[in-house]
């Protein structure tokens, strides 16, 4: 079976990851979905790092808004206005994860 969770916690950890998938049939090696197809299962493994890194840009996001906050010495509650380099950036980020894209394929400007 697959990790699924268990697979992103232990990733988070890294610097680095490398795909690799199954491209063969075999009796010996189980597979989650009972088929081989390594497209799907790297199109799988994409969305679920897409997933977990729209956690992470969510995180920075409440992190750049505190720091916001502080600086304008405005209450928790309020809405600060971000920095229109933060903002662009975390729209940009927003958008290809929700796509399933990664951000480093994305184009910045």
């Amino acid at each position: 079976a697959g990790l699924g969770n268990a697979f992103l916690s232990h990733i988070a950890a890294v610097d680095g990851i490398f795909h690799l998938v199954r491209a063969f049939d075999s009796d010996e090696v189980v597979h989650v979905d009972d088929s081989v197809d390594p497209i799907r299962d790297l199109e799988t493994i994409e969305a679920e790092l897409c997933l977990k890194d729209q956690t992470t840009l969510e995180a920075v996001l409440d992190r750049e808004k505190d720091k916001a906050r502080k600086a304008k010495g405005v209450a928790r509650s309020a809405e600060p206005t971000l920095d229109e380099s933060i903002q662009s950036a975390y729209e940009k980020c927003a958008e290809l994860l929700k796509n399933s894209t990664p951000i480093q394929t994305g184009e910045f400007t």
